[in-house]
């Protein structure tokens, strides 16, 4: 397991892209060593001297962040000027694009746990949740994989029902069991206020 950096902050702003294949718990990092910008008022920039001492500080490899820095699936939420040295996190929320705003527990304690596919389904949950009026969901497990691009076979089941377990320990989800106008079982999900 690794450790959640210093740096406190309250509030992480992530772009919701269900789609993209991030590594949140890389982008966690980029967001705990983020200083203020006072343009737009958030802490978003990261200015470097060389990839090799950024990917130090990061603790990871220099081939892991050219890797990233050239993904496309990042680019929602990072944009990276290598001639200026400076990465730019995309967190500022006045653009209208969609968004889930975790707060320091909550990311916290999916770093503790240290689960990529957690973090992708904590920031599913969390997000369709804050969109509903009622607050809460009751979307499948299918629905899930699907939204996410990933296929749809029975180890994820039991994953995500080890997911809800560990969530529901931390306190970071409610689970309402129903069963629904076709007999089946499902879940009602709500995020504790």
């Amino acid at each position: 397991m690794k450790s959640h950096h210093k740096t406190i902050l309250s509030k992480y702003y992530i772009p919701f892209e269900p789609k993209a294949k991030v590594n949140y718990l890389f982008l966690f990092r980029l967001y705990d060593i983020a200083k203020y910008n006072n343009e737009t008022k958030c802490r978003d920039t990261i200015k470097y001297t060389s990839v090799s001492a950024l990917a130090e500080q990061l603790e990871t490899s220099r081939s892991t962040l050219n890797r990233i820095f050239n993904n496309a699936d990042y680019m929602p939420f990072i944009t990276v000027n290598k001639a200026a040295k400076r990465i730019t996190i995309n967190n500022d929320i006045k653009g209208g694009k969609p968004f889930v705003c975790l707060n320091y527990s909550e990311v916290s304690a999916l770093v503790a746990v240290y689960d990529n596919l957690l973090c992708r389904y904590f920031i599913y949950i969390k997000y369709y949740c804050g969109y509903a009026k009622s607050k809460d969901n009751d979307f499948t497990i299918k629905q899930f994989l699907a939204a996410c691009g990933y296929s749809q076979n029975s180890s994820y089941e039991q994953k995500i029902s080890e997911y809800n377990r560990i969530l529901k320990e931390y306190e970071m989800i409610r689970i309402q069991p129903f069963i629904d106008e076709k007999g089946h079982k499902r879940n009602k999900y709500s995020i504790p206020s």
